[in-house]
């Protein structure tokens, strides 16, 4: 119930019999599943996919955040003092759009920092 409340008003009591869900795999790529084929929690994983797309966000890939976290092993080391918890931030904005922000790069490393952007890349 809680998985045809969060589907668009349009939609006809008959659908819910040819429904496919979507979900995500662990690399964060989207595919379908019918509805009747589904497990409990696959259900459940497609009512907050439904949710986040309504609301612009979504779940980061996996392989993305492990992307970031070697991003940050390879940037020059932070000047002392200058840095508050992680290095570079990976956000999802309320437009869907991921989003890197990055803390402490020393100013005198910053042509360092950005060949190592462009490796990345």
């Amino acid at each position: 119930m809680a998985y045809i409340s969060a589907t668009p008003d349009d939609e006809l009591p008959g659908d819910v019999f040819s429904a496919q869900i979507r979900l995500r795999d662990d690399e964060g790529r989207f595919f379908s599943k019918s509805l009747h084929e589904a497990t409990a929690g696959e259900v459940r994983q497609a009512i907050v996919i439904l949710g986040d797309a309504r609301s612009g966000r979504g779940s980061i890939p996996r392989t993305l955040r492990t992307r970031v976290k070697q991003l940050e092993k390879a940037l020059p080391a932070a000047p002392r003092g200058t840095r508050a918890g992680p290095r570079v931030r990976l956000r999802r904005g309320k437009d869907g759009k991921v989003a890197l922000s990055f803390q402490a790069i020393p100013l005198d490393e910053l042509e360092s920092f950005i060949d190592t952007l462009r490796r990345w890349l």
